[in-house]
């Protein structure tokens, strides 16, 4: 078959939440490092985009054998046991940063350490987390702590993609950049925890004929850099892609009653407890810039307490009930319940496991009015104080978060067939919504109540309907 055109795509996208594209290794500070350039500055793998792009094409129609067939001919494969396979015909750049003069990094460049701009990629932020168990302990016998490095919301990248083919891959070629600008287009580790969200801001692409003799010769002459200009390169505005039609979109829209706390596992000076906080990058006329730290809500720490609540109504729903024997408690109401292992994921030995259908960002919002709580814990014989059990802890409250934010699941509609398992889902949102399921620490001493709204929206569908409370 003759291959005759060349589709070329620039893509500057931005992190829309942390990204976490580890090297599979750990070192002496964490768990899991992020990828780093020679500079020593965040990149994205071309084998990263790579994958999750091809992840992407054969799970957007699974059931689909020609779409299958397709993404084997465009990115390459090997049969087993058979001397037949083919090269990939599509070819990925790595992903490079953009730096402090909004100019991509590329190549070993002279990085000025003492710049404020670089000197917050010198330690990246640090993610602490535990595993926890059914009862809600921390599951040492597992190793439960653990730690990651993420690279900053709002750090940008430019990548390169191109298409070898010929006149019959213009749809296939369609399909591939509107598979980038998806929601559902996230790289890394940690996608169902918060973390690899990237919002397409610009796009260039062209397409070069090379039996035509200009065109050809504009081929041949175009840079590789990815520092220059591909030409006709205009400043691009951001791109909002719609809700594909094989995802179910849930937005609430929250406002804390009182006082709430994500805690960050450690305290500082003037408390024992603190909020987890973290920088982003802002952007104003292509040149980025940190601000003050913002109050971080951890998808992670969302999704927990969705996940234990959807099982309660699950449990509900199907008649499974605490005075029930034990072997249907611990089957039915730990980590074996139906509706946790198709929502929200499971892992299993024997290769039966399945990763979550329920996507959810980090969520940053402006830092409110902080307030110091002072505790004790108190004797239940003597009424006295235990010694060394003075605590305080610093927590959030007035404006910031106070005015209002919005979490939005994604779930792909194929977890919601069983209309249990959506009802438990929809019922555990609406506890938040209504103040009945707070989020976040401190809950049994009155922080982390929320009361809102919830929305549903299907994909395809063009306006938000309020769901009901029945």
């Amino acid at each position: 078959m003759e291959y005759n055109i060349r589709y070329m795509a620039r893509f500057l996208v931005e992190a829309d939440s942390p990204l976490a594209v580890g090297t599979g290794d750990f070192d002496l500070l964490t768990d899991a490092p992020v990828a780093l350039d020679c500079n020593g500055l965040p990149v994205l793998p071309g084998t990263a985009i790579c994958g999750i792009l091809r992840h992407s094409l054969v799970n957007d129609k699974p059931r689909d054998n020609n779409r299958k067939k397709t993404v084997q001919q465009l990115f390459g494969f090997q049969e087993d046991k058979i001397d037949n396979g083919a090269g990939s015909r599509l070819l990925v750049s790595n992903g490079l940063m953009v730096g402090k003069a909004g100019q991509v990094i590329e190549g070993l460049q002279e990085i000025d350490g003492e710049d404020e701009f670089y000197q917050h990629f010198l330690n990246l932020p640090v993610r602490h987390h535990c595993r926890i168990t059914a009862q809600g302990t921390a599951d040492a016998a597992e190793h439960g702590k653990f730690d990651n490095r993420v690279v900053y919301k709002g750090c940008r990248f430019v990548f390169e993609l191109e298409l070898i083919g010929n006149s019959d891959d213009q749809d296939n070629w369609e399909t591939i950049l509107n598979a980038v600008k998806s929601p559902l287009f996230r790289i890394g580790g940690g996608i169902r925890k918060g973390y690899g969200a990237l919002k397409t801001i610009s796009l260039v692409a062209d397409r070069y004929e090379l039996t035509e003799p200009d065109q050809l010769s504009a081929y041949l002459v175009r840079s590789s850099s990815l520092a220059d200009s591909m030409p006709g390169e205009e400043p691009g505005e951001n791109y909002t892609a719609p809700l594909p039609e094989q995802i179910t979109g849930y937005r609430l829209s929250l406002q804390p009653d009182d006082f709430f706390i994500f805690g960050a596992g450690f305290g500082d000076r003037k408390a024992d407890i603190i909020p987890v906080s973290e920088k982003t990058i802002t952007w104003q006329n292509g040149i980025p810039s940190f601000g003050n730290a913002m109050t971080l809500l951890p998808a992670s720490s969302v999704k927990g307490a969705v996940s234990h609540r959807t099982a309660f109504y699950y449990n509900q729903l199907q008649g499974v009930y605490a005075d029930d024997s034990a072997v249907v408690i611990s089957e039915e109401t730990r980590e074996n319940n139906q509706a946790v292992q198709t929502l929200f994921g499971t892992a299993k030995d024997d290769g039966t496991g399945c990763s979550g259908k329920v996507i959810l960002s980090d969520l940053f919002v402006d830092k409110g009015r902080d307030k110091i709580l002072n505790h004790v814990a108190i004797d239940r014989f003597t009424q006295a104080p235990i010694d060394g059990a003075l605590f305080n802890e610093r927590v959030e409250s007035g404006s910031g978060a106070a005015n209002g934010f919005t979490l939005e699941f994604l779930v792909e509609k194929d977890a919601l067939d069983d209309d249990n398992i959506q009802k438990a889902f929809e019922m555990a949102l609406n506890d938040i919504a209504t103040g009945m399921l707070p989020l976040g620490g401190g809950v049994m001493r009155g922080h982390g109540v929320f009361t809102g709204t919830v929305e549903k929206k299907e994909g395809g569908e063009q306006r938000w309907t309020m769901l009901s409370n029945d």
